[in-house]
């Protein structure tokens, strides 16, 4: 996400995710950090194996966003800290931490794109000379939350609806979502699949040159507002005040959630329903919000 970026010093990606079992996944990014002593961690996600393995490494301060670990271990609730709190308890000047959070600069999250990545996207995508507008959908969900998948048949009738709207369509996912992909592009014949083609850089760019993002509560759609493309994005499993247009992004978003009348917000990973949530948001519904942003926020004038 931040690699190509100028936030971090060192980035570390986790490559001991296949270990069996917590500890043993604790202690390989344990051994992956190193032995020297931190100044200071902070435990923004506050998972069992986050504590962990704050607990295995050297440190002189922790600083937890919500739960700490002895809340973990008890189940206690607690309210997670704002990012200024965060870097006050950071033992920041605290005048300090306020004027700059109080720039508006400060506060919206946005991602930049690599330029030569985002003028190659940007040429396959009009490689017609159309400058027709761009939607990307994204029908796949996190494997641990299957709950939120929307379905290839809705995604694949509003691949048909946006095409006969005017629409260039793009379907963007990992590996998981490339027969979701072949299913859209049986029926949106011209539609573009880049599933499994696309590292975290390269989505940035690519979503970057779309004129609206479609799909679940994901890593995909904070990309895409992140780096300034408006979204839709579909709520059923969990609340919608998860998305994001209830974070410092930029442009305008826009939340469906499913018919109360049909299910109610139940955090279910695996939906016991057979989707029934999902599939009361309308297609009608997600197209017109689509077409209302495209319209509103074309990515050429981004």
């Amino acid at each position: 996400m931040y690699g190509d970026t100028a936030y971090f010093d060192r980035i570390l990606v986790d490559d001991c995710a296949k270990r069996v079992g917590l500890l043993a996944h604790a202690r390989c990014l344990q051994r992956q950090l190193g032995a020297q002593p931190f100044d200071l961690i902070y435990n923004l996600q506050g998972s069992s194996l986050a504590h962990l393995l704050v607990l295995l490494l050297r440190k002189r301060r922790v600083i937890n966003k919500s739960s700490s670990l002895w809340h973990k271990l008890l189940s206690i609730k607690v309210v997670g800290k704002s990012v200024p709190e965060l870097v006050g308890a950071g033992g920041f000047d605290q005048r300090v931490v306020t004027d700059y959070f109080q720039q508006e600069k400060s506060t919206v999250i946005q991602l930049g794109t690599d330029p030569q990545l985002a003028e190659r996207y940007r040429q396959i995508l009009h490689q017609d000379g159309a400058t027709r507008p761009v939607a990307a959908l994204a029908p796949g969900a996190s494997p641990r939350w299957e709950s939120k998948k929307w379905g290839d048949r809705h995604y694949t009738e509003l691949a048909v609806r946006l095409q006969d709207a005017g629409f260039r369509v793009i379907v963007v996912g990992s590996d998981l979502e490339s027969a979701a992909a072949r299913l859209i592009l049986l029926r949106a014949d011209g539609a573009l699949d880049f599933t499994g083609q696309t590292r975290v850089g390269e989505l940035k760019a690519l979503i970057g040159n779309c004129d609206v993002f479609i799909g679940t509560d994901s890593g995909p759609a904070h990309i895409a507002a992140a780096v300034g493309t408006p979204t839709v994005t579909l709520f059923a499993a969990t609340r919608s005040s998860h998305g994001v247009q209830h974070h410092p992004y930029r442009g305008e978003h826009i939340s469906l959630s499913a018919a109360g009348d049909v299910c109610q917000v139940c955090y279910n990973p695996h939906c016991p329903k057979s989707h029934a949530c999902m599939a009361t948001i309308r297609v009608d519904s997600v197209l017109q919000a689509a077409l209302r942003l495209a319209h509103q926020h074309p990515a050429r004038l981004r």
